[in-house]
Protein backbone atom coordinates (compact mmCIF):
# COMPACT_ATOMS: atom_id res chain seq x y z
CA UNK A 1 0.00 0.00 0.00
CA UNK A 2 2.79 2.49 0.50
CA UNK A 3 5.34 0.95 -1.80
CA UNK A 4 6.73 -1.77 0.07
CA UNK A 5 7.49 -4.82 -1.81
CA UNK A 6 7.00 -8.34 -0.83
CA UNK A 7 10.96 -9.03 -0.03
CA UNK A 8 11.00 -5.71 1.75
CA UNK A 9 7.95 -6.43 3.37
CA UNK A 10 8.90 -9.60 4.62
CA UNK A 11 12.54 -9.12 5.70
CA UNK A 12 11.63 -4.81 7.25
CA UNK A 13 7.89 -5.88 9.04
CA UNK A 14 6.83 -9.70 9.69
CA UNK A 15 10.34 -10.94 9.76
CA UNK A 16 11.19 -8.98 13.22
CA UNK A 17 7.53 -8.83 14.47
CA UNK A 18 7.84 -12.93 14.69
CA UNK A 19 11.32 -13.11 15.91
CA UNK A 20 10.09 -12.38 19.48
CA UNK A 21 7.74 -15.63 19.58
CA UNK A 22 10.41 -17.63 17.30
CA UNK A 23 12.63 -17.36 20.19
CA UNK A 24 10.05 -18.23 22.75
CA UNK A 25 9.60 -21.39 21.04
CA UNK A 26 13.03 -21.87 20.31
CA UNK A 27 13.48 -21.80 24.26
CA UNK A 28 10.37 -23.97 24.88
CA UNK A 29 11.77 -26.58 22.31
CA UNK A 30 14.81 -26.22 23.63
CA UNK A 31 14.18 -27.46 27.25
CA UNK A 32 12.38 -30.09 25.69
CA UNK A 33 15.10 -31.35 23.41
CA UNK A 34 17.32 -31.61 26.62
CA UNK A 35 14.65 -33.52 28.60
CA UNK A 36 14.25 -35.73 26.06
CA UNK A 37 17.50 -36.21 25.11
CA UNK A 38 18.51 -36.85 28.49
CA UNK A 39 15.62 -39.04 29.10
CA UNK A 40 16.10 -41.24 26.22
CA UNK A 41 19.72 -42.09 27.80
CA UNK A 42 18.34 -42.96 31.01
CA UNK A 43 16.35 -45.76 29.17
CA UNK A 44 17.84 -46.58 25.80
CA UNK A 45 21.64 -46.76 25.82
CA UNK A 46 24.18 -47.97 28.26
CA UNK A 47 26.48 -44.61 27.77
CA UNK A 48 25.91 -41.13 28.33
CA UNK A 49 25.06 -39.00 31.01
CA UNK A 50 21.62 -40.25 31.63
CA UNK A 51 23.31 -44.12 31.93
CA UNK A 52 25.06 -42.56 34.80
CA UNK A 53 22.30 -40.97 36.57
CA UNK A 54 20.79 -43.93 36.40
CA UNK A 55 23.65 -45.44 37.78
CA UNK A 56 24.21 -48.23 35.23
CA UNK A 57 27.67 -48.18 34.43
CA UNK A 58 28.18 -49.94 37.55
CA UNK A 59 26.05 -52.67 39.57
CA UNK A 60 26.54 -50.14 42.68
CA UNK A 61 25.40 -46.99 41.78
CA UNK A 62 28.00 -44.24 42.86
CA UNK A 63 26.54 -41.35 44.61
CA UNK A 64 29.46 -39.29 43.71
CA UNK A 65 28.70 -39.87 39.99
CA UNK A 66 25.10 -39.85 40.15
CA UNK A 67 25.30 -36.04 41.38
CA UNK A 68 28.09 -34.79 39.04
CA UNK A 69 26.10 -35.80 36.33
CA UNK A 70 23.13 -34.00 37.48
CA UNK A 71 25.00 -31.02 37.89
CA UNK A 72 26.73 -31.55 34.56
CA UNK A 73 22.96 -32.05 32.78
CA UNK A 74 21.71 -28.80 34.44
CA UNK A 75 25.12 -26.47 33.66
CA UNK A 76 24.63 -27.92 30.09
CA UNK A 77 21.09 -26.37 29.97
CA UNK A 78 21.36 -23.54 31.85
CA UNK A 79 24.54 -22.46 29.56
CA UNK A 80 22.84 -23.57 26.36
CA UNK A 81 19.45 -21.59 27.05
CA UNK A 82 21.58 -18.36 28.51
CA UNK A 83 23.31 -18.92 24.75
CA UNK A 84 19.45 -18.16 23.36
CA UNK A 85 18.55 -15.67 25.06
CA UNK A 86 22.02 -13.74 24.41
CA UNK A 87 21.08 -14.17 20.69
CA UNK A 88 17.79 -13.01 21.42
CA UNK A 89 18.85 -10.00 23.27
CA UNK A 90 21.53 -9.32 20.26
CA UNK A 91 18.73 -9.41 18.07
CA UNK A 92 15.84 -7.74 19.23
CA UNK A 93 17.24 -4.68 21.17
CA UNK A 94 14.67 -2.69 19.57
CA UNK A 95 12.07 -4.98 21.84
CA UNK A 96 10.44 -3.66 25.27
CA UNK A 97 11.67 -5.84 27.97
CA UNK A 98 9.61 -7.01 30.92
CA UNK A 99 12.32 -8.23 33.24
CA UNK A 100 12.73 -7.89 37.00
CA UNK A 101 15.83 -6.28 36.27
CA UNK A 102 14.58 -3.37 34.37
CA UNK A 103 14.06 0.18 35.43
CA UNK A 104 11.07 0.33 37.45
CA UNK A 105 7.97 2.04 35.77
CA UNK A 106 8.40 6.17 35.45
CA UNK A 107 4.52 6.67 36.92
CA UNK A 108 4.73 6.80 41.11
CA UNK A 109 1.69 6.14 42.94
CA UNK A 110 1.72 7.84 46.41
CA UNK A 111 -0.71 5.20 48.01
CA UNK A 112 0.50 4.97 51.84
Amino acid sequence: MLGCSGTAMFREIILPASLPAIFNGLRIAHGFAWILIVVGEMTGVPTGLGSVVMGRPHTFPRTDLVITGMIVIGACGFVTDRIIVAISNRLLKWRVRNTLSDEPHPIHLDHP
